[in-house]
């Protein structure tokens, strides 16, 4: 039988991720406002990869019903870093420099706002 996620570890965890999501869009908000460049897309990337790493060290913290929406939104930084990488490996980027890929993937904002609304909850 599953045993019933620690409430206070559940808490902690949600807070670091709704922190990481709020700073994530607003890393991204400075990207759009300063031309997509390539200094901006590193503050990206390193976001992403500390939300992937939160994501992936406490997802067992969630009941099973949030597991779909957590799935979503470790593809959607996989697909993105993969597209990411290629652009960086193509040459060498000055932080000012314009550094724009596709990615038909979008941010699964359904579940972002899922796990912020079950934080809400927990308080």
């Amino acid at each position: 039988m599953k045993q019933a996620p620690d409430p206070v570890a559940q808490r902690v965890f949600l807070d670091q991720l709704c922190t990481l999501f709020r700073e994530a869009a607003a890393i991204y908000k400075d990207y759009l406002e300063a031309e997509s460049t390539y200094f901006h897309a590193c503050r990206l990337r390193d976001i992403n990869a500390r939300q992937v790493n939160l994501l992936q060290e406490n997802r067992t913290l969630l009941p099973d019903n949030f597991q779909e929406g957590i799935d979503a939104l470790l593809h959607h930084f996989s697909v993105w870093r993969s597209k990411w990488d290629i652009l960086d490996a193509t040459v060498i980027h000055a932080p000012g420099d314009k550094f724009v890929f596709a990615n038909e993937v979008r941010f699964p904002r359904e579940a972002a706002q899922q796990l912020e609304a079950l934080r809400t909850s927990l308080r």
